[in-house]
């Protein structure tokens, strides 16, 4: 009696852990489509590059402005960040073990990492800034260029006066040779500014080259990254907050489940060429298909 007893004990905590286990694969299978607007994703920070001269502080801010990007283009709260602040106790370390794993993702890692396409930035952000002191000298050259023609005009046209009054035989050579070495060196100094000008042009067009030889369009600033050893944004290059927050918002699109679409002005679009950080209809209408909210 006691053997049988047992074996219905046994049999009975199988029969319990099975259905248990069925059932959290079942709602496993269910979040698991639903998972960016049902359940938060958890991201934390990995590797962090201080030669970007940002601090962690500020670049949690900058996540943060990303997050909104798309939270307040649906209304849900989709990201979180684990700040590993909370001491767990032994069940909540169970829970998460044994249980937890079937109801939340994996906690997605950002990391900061500091390569050849930041120092690119870096050298195109002073590059942009040659070029618009190069193009203020130019504008001066063209300015005193124009002024130097409106002069050259005028003492062109009092030496053509001059030499018909020579001509008739009305005027001195002294002051008709004076105004012709005038207007000569009046042409010498502006052929100079012509070559001048000209030398800054392509100055400025050869830097220009440079930078947009070196400067990616496509969105290589970032990736998303999911494999077998887990979840990560790996944030490589940013020349301003303003292009982190949109490279961050594009990443973290990805991470939701959003693919690139065709509108050049969607945060998800392949090419990082638009300033827009506002989700296009494009944008918010996969977000709303992957939640299975209707319009």
């Amino acid at each position: 009696m006691e053997y049988n007893q047992k074996r219905s004990w046994i049999l009975n905590i199988s029969l319990r852990i099975f259905l248990l286990t069925t059932i959290g694969f079942a709602i496993y299978i269910y979040l698991d489509g639903k998972r960016p607007c049902e359940v938060p994703t958890v991201y934390s920070l990995g590797a962090f590059d201080t030669r970007f001269n940002i601090s962690k502080s500020d670049f949690l801010g900058e996540i943060e402005k990303a997050e909104n990007v798309w939270e307040k283009a649906i209304g849900k709260n989709l990201f979180e960040h684990d700040s590993k602040s909370k001491e767990k106790n032994s069940f909540e370390e169970y829970f998460d073990k044994y249980i937890g794993q079937y109801f939340t993702r994996q906690v997605i890692t950002i990391n900061l990492i500091y390569d050849d396409r930041q120092k690119n930035s870096e050298q195109n952000r002073l590059l942009v800034s040659q070029i618009d002191t190069t193009k203020m000298s130019a504008d001066s050259v063209k300015q005193e260029f124009q002024a130097l023609q409106v002069g050259f005009k005028k003492a062109s046209e009092e030496y053509q006066i001059l030499l018909n009054e020579y001509k008739k035989r009305r005027g001195s050579y002294e002051t008709l040779e004076a105004k012709r070495l005038e207007v000569n060196s009046l042409a010498d100094r502006i052929n100079a500014l012509v070559r001048k000008y000209n030398s800054i042009v392509g100055s400025i067009n050869s830097v220009v080259q440079t930078v947009n030889r070196t400067a990616g369009k496509e969105f290589e600033e970032g990736e998303y990254v999911r494999d077998a050893s887990g979840e990560r944004i790996n944030i490589y290059e940013f020349g301003s907050r303003d292009i982190l927050v949109r490279v961050m918002a594009h990443e973290l699109g990805h991470a939701l489940g959003l693919e690139h679409n065709d509108n050049p002005a969607s945060i998800m679009y392949y090419l990082n060429t638009s300033k827009n950080i506002v989700p296009t209809e494009e944008d918010v209408g996969e977000l709303r298909g992957i939640c299975s909210i209707s319009q």
